[in-house]
């Protein structure tokens, strides 16, 4: 499927920083090459893309973030330049809502220590 900008949105913007949030059909299909190219205008580098599909979810980091520009002479519009990384994926089915994954024995263990209950 395409870009569509209606499904990126800001969550938080600070000190030069965003994180974004995509909602999108199939999460895999926005690390393709040029997939936010439609958002070059938006995004810097730098900034971090949440993805959330009906299926899965996760995390791209902005590599490179150039924006498009006006063909001299025209009025076309040179499309701009995304590089996203992806940072990892969010808990999966093999694993529980706080990151806890079962060992073989069937046992959960948490994925890190934490506090206030979070990885304990």
């Amino acid at each position: 499927m395409a870009y569509r900008p209606r499904d990126l949105n800001v969550i938080g913007y600070t000190n030069g920083f965003t994180l974004w949030h995509y909602r999108a059909r199939d999460a895999a299909e926005t690390c393709a090459p040029g997939f936010f190219a439609g958002a070059a205008d938006m995004v810097c580098a730098g900034d971090i893309i949440l993805v959330s599909a009906p299926e899965s979810a996760l995390q791209l980091f902005v590599a490179e973030a150039v924006p498009g520009a006006i063909v001299r002479g025209t009025i076309e519009r040179q499309p701009g330049i995304v590089r996203v990384t992806p940072m990892s994926g969010l808990p999966t089915s093999d694993s529980g809502p706080h990151g806890e994954s079962a060992t073989p024995d069937g046992e959960a263990r948490a994925s890190g220590t934490g506090t206030r209950g979070f990885g304990t």
